[in-house]
């Protein structure tokens, strides 16, 4: 199954949440590029299922906690 979707979604999704409000945005864009590539070359080296799931828990962990600090 292609994940890029969907990670690409929570991905977006992130960049909007206290969770990841301290990581720099060009550095998620750096690892979006690199799991888009390895996708690309079928190579799947990047297991982009596992780092959607961890995409999808840290959303619904941020939503949780929108107002307390990390």
């Amino acid at each position: 199954m292609n994940y890029s979707n969907e990670f690409q979604r929570i991905l977006e999704q992130t960049y909007n949440t206290n969770h990841v409000k301290n990581v720099p945005h060009a550095f998620l864009g750096i690892i979006e590029v690199v799991i888009s590539n390895y996708e690309m070359e079928g190579q799947q080296k990047i297991p982009i299922k596992v780092l959607t799931e961890c995409l999808k828990k840290a959303l619904e962990h941020s939503n949780k906690k929108e107002s307390s600090s990390i």
